[in-house]
């Protein structure tokens, strides 16, 4: 009995010690053990009903469909989306609706042609055909045949996307808007610059805040290149930058200047560019010339002086009269500081035609400054237009006020109408000559 009490006595002194022991730490709780992180998941694949491995480079997605076993189809438009895994699926759905989306958007409302019909070419019948194509990082349309049964230079085609997220929406709209394209001119025939202005504009329509930036859609970073050349014309084919997509910002010009309610006019523009097979005219400039001629009574020329005064205005640069989104789209246009207190001033001026230089004018004194002004050139082939963005016209002399700046823009244009088989993207030479009086 004593060895029993004894027992009893000496573990209750040890677990008085070990809650002692235990109220030493303070009163927060253990850390749980740190497991081992669960293995991803296996993703099975039935080779039965799926394609399960990697899709050759040299597939071709309309001949080889063993690759795409796999199709969701829109209920609202003759559009099929084929893929390989049924892991895609989503994914495949998603770009149903966005097809769906920019179907009624660029064809029932803006009015370009629908694609073609491609009478089972491409798939197994003549709906829409569009490829989820995995392992691929990007998207494009391609031709399939020439419509004999038009005059003009329409194509059928089919549509190759990626299989990622990132600007799917924004991504299959700029897509879909070649196959559009490509029912009333194969644009790339003809110029690849109003290829990708066009679709980059189209693709802003639908969806005019990107799931991804939460800003405007993708096109909008694309503005840093294009505002980083001015020089460089307004409609050079350049796809080693993304200068051609960013010039889109001349059609939203012309959208919020001259059609505010009427989106619908690029449509018009590609109805008037159609050609006959293996001709080149009318393009792109003739079509917008005709239709800013006719519908708003303006000049193509003319559109394109304002647009270079426009395109100062973004960012910090917005004056909350020009582009609605102008403060958002934080890409100025890059310029030349000059002090004007550094007078006289002899400037080398180097630009394509349909290409400017800015030069930012800096008056830091209490009293206005009158500059005189002097452009020497020995190209006869091209016109120097001087003026500021406020669209003043410059002769030979102009006033900078007290601490302020005035902006120039030197801007070389034809002597004559031109068309795109005229364009040589070559640059053209000046003296630019500032003094006082």
């Amino acid at each position: 009995m004593n060895n029993l009490i004894d027992l009893i006595k000496s573990t209750s002194l040890l677990v008085g010690i070990l809650v002692a022991l235990g109220g030493c730490g303070g009163t927060e709780a253990s850390s749980p053990p740190i497991l081992p992180s669960a293995p991803p998941p296996v993703i099975s694949c039935d080779a039965n009903s799926e394609y399960c491995g990697d899709i050759p480079d040299s597939a071709n997605p309309c001949s080889d469909s063993e690759y795409w076993p796999l199709t969701k189809k829109s209920g609202t438009y003759p559009i099929d989306v084929h893929y390989s895994r049924i892991e895609d699926g989503d994914r495949a759905t998603r770009i149903v609706t966005f097809l769906d989306e920019s179907w009624m958007m660029q064809v029932d409302t803006l009015g370009f042609s629908a694609p073609l019909d491609d009478a089972g070419e491409c798939g197994s019948d003549g709906r829409y055909d569009v490829f989820i194509w995995r392992g691929y990082s990007g998207a494009y349309v391609t031709h399939i045949s020439p419509n004999l049964e038009t005059a003009h230079d329409d194509y059928t085609t089919y549509t190759v996307i990626h299989n990622e997220d990132e600007y799917l929406n924004t991504y299959v709209a700029h897509e879909f808007n070649h196959a559009v394209q490509a029912s009333d001119d194969w644009g790339m025939h003809d110029s690849s610059v109003f290829y990708e202005m066009s679709a980059s504009f189209a693709e802003a329509l639908p969806y005019p805040e990107s799931v991804s930036h939460g800003l405007q859609d993708d096109w909008v970073p694309y503005l840093e290149d294009f505002q980083a050349t001015p020089e460089s014309s307004l409609f050079i084919d350049d796809y080693d930058t993304w200068h051609m997509y960013g010039a889109t910002l001349y059609l939203h010009y012309l959208w919020e200047r001259y059609f505010p309610d009427d989106a619908g006019f690029i449509a018009r523009v590609w109805l008037e560019n159609r050609n006959s097979p293996g001709e080149d005219r009318p393009d792109y400039i003739d079509a917008l010339r005709l239709v800013l001629l006719n519908e708003r009574g303006i000049t193509f020329e003319q559109t394109i002086t304002e647009f270079m005064q426009w395109r100062w205005f973004l960012g910090q640069f917005d004056d909350g009269l020009h582009f609605a989104r102008g403060a958002l789209w934080n890409y100025p246009v890059a310029h030349t500081v000059i002090d004007v207190i550094n007078m006289p001033i002899t400037i080398s001026v180097q630009t394509m035609m349909f290409g400017s230089n800015y030069f930012r004018l800096q008056n830091s004194t209490d009293s206005e400054i009158s500059l005189n002004i002097n452009l020497f050139t020995d190209e006869s082939d091209i016109v120097w237009d001087i003026f500021s963005v406020e669209g003043n016209q410059i002769i030979s002399n102009f006033n900078v006020s007290a601490q302020s700046s005035t902006i120039l823009v030197v801007a070389a244009m034809p002597t004559e109408q031109v068309y795109s088989g005229d364009f040589t993207f070559e640059f053209h030479d000046a003296e630019l000559t500032l003094s006082t009086p």
